[in-house]
């Protein structure tokens, strides 16, 4: 029987698709004038931190308050080498953009229109505007915590890559290959390109989150590759596998235990091999439930979350609240306990408890008692 959780969001998926036809009708003229009107719709308030070579474009949706994590964030980045540019989609309320402010370089208030890509444009545009030319440039958003141990040495791997743009998780669909858009790290190369240009020039301006997904995750990477510049990722799934024939038998078991469920005959063997004691053929076995689970429904960061802090360097805690992103989170906060993974600040752990009280269901059985071999 299919899950509840799935049927509903097949259905907000459908709901969403039909939403962007209807979209791109009124996309063009609306996207026209919101250009038009650009410089009465944008508030801009100048922080203290001053502006350097590297940017961080930071893209935040919070009408009520500024959580501490963003400005944990906005920290890190700061003490990283990166002036922050926030943008906000939808106006923030007093106390909020004035806890915000002393934080960045600068802040950008827009009408929430166009989801995360709308705010990239903008912060795009406004360094067009103001003639900033940096030599990398960070674009990510708040739909994911930033695992602040982690996040130094993710973005010195990505600089070790031959790339342009790069990113975490490369996608892929129909022969078409994207980063998830939560993040981009660009180099100055695909910043002057001129297909970064048109791709940010010619975007629509759609409220469709389906669109959104479509014409701006998809697109973005695939028009930049059109265009020759060269992406990078930490991995897709045949890269997490090749990554993880490479670690210790111990590495393995972690991958496994700390794995998010899977149904039947899957589930089975995973009991198995955690209570099997490393033969001869454990590690062939391991390896091949990995890849079985893997299947081209399923993505390395989201079924494998400790591998993916641990040997991937993966620095991203998702904050969505689709059941598989629950699992994820109760992993990460069942390892942190474990001892098998750093903390998290004080500030993230205490939203993610908050957020773990309103997710779909109650913390099921399996994450409630030690896998067995942990």
């Amino acid at each position: 029987m299919i899950p509840g959780w799935k049927v509903k969001r097949e259905l907000l998926r459908l709901r969403q698709q039909l939403s962007w036809y209807a979209e791109l009708l009124h996309a063009r003229s609306r996207t026209r004038n919101y250009d038009r009107d650009r410089p009465k719709l944008v508030q801009r308030h100048d922080g203290p931190r001053s502006l350097g070579p590297r940017v961080a474009a930071l893209l935040i949706f919070q009408p009520v308050d500024i959580p501490g994590s963003i400005l944990e964030t906005c920290d890190l980045l700061t003490e990283l080498g990166y002036s922050v540019l926030v943008v906000s989609n939808g106006t923030l309320m007093a106390p909020a953009r004035a806890k915000l402010v002393p934080h960045v370089w600068r802040l950008l208030e827009r009408p929430n229109l166009g989801y995360d890509f709308g705010g990239y444009r903008e912060a795009v545009m406004h360094l067009w505007d103001e003639g900033v030319e940096p030599e990398e440039l960070l674009i990510l958003n708040d739909s994911a915590w930033v695992i602040a141990e982690a996040f130094p040495a993710f973005l010195d791997r990505l600089r070790q890559m031959e790339v342009d743009v790069a990113g975490t998780v490369l996608r892929s669909k129909k022969a078409k290959y994207w980063l998830e858009s939560y993040f981009f790290q660009l180099r100055r190369p695909a910043l002057t390109s001129s297909a970064f240009r048109e791709f940010w020039t010619h975007y629509l301006l759609v409220d469709s989150k389906f669109g959104v997904i479509r014409q701006g995750e998809r697109d973005f990477t695939v028009a930049l590759a059109a265009g020759g510049l060269r992406i990078g990722a930490l991995g897709d799934n045949p890269d997490f596998l090749a990554r993880m024939a490479e670690v210790s038998d111990e590495e393995l078991r972690l991958a496994i235990a700390y794995a998010a469920p899977v149904p039947g005959a899957l589930a089975d063997e995973r009991t198995r091999l955690l209570t099997a004691s490393p033969a001869a053929d454990w590690r062939l076995r391991v390896l091949a439930h990995i890849d079985a689970v893997l299947d081209g429904k399923r993505n390395w960061h989201t079924h494998f979350p400790i591998a993916s802090i641990r040997t991937m360097g993966y620095p991203f805690l998702k904050k969505s609240r689709e059941q598989i992103t629950v699992d994820w989170q109760q992993l990460v906060l069942r390892a942190i306990q474990d001892g098998v993974v750093p903390k998290l600040s004080g500030q993230v752990m205490a939203e993610l408890f908050e957020r773990q009280k309103h997710a779909i269901k109650q913390t099921p059985q399996w994450i409630a008692h030690r896998s067995p071999g942990v």
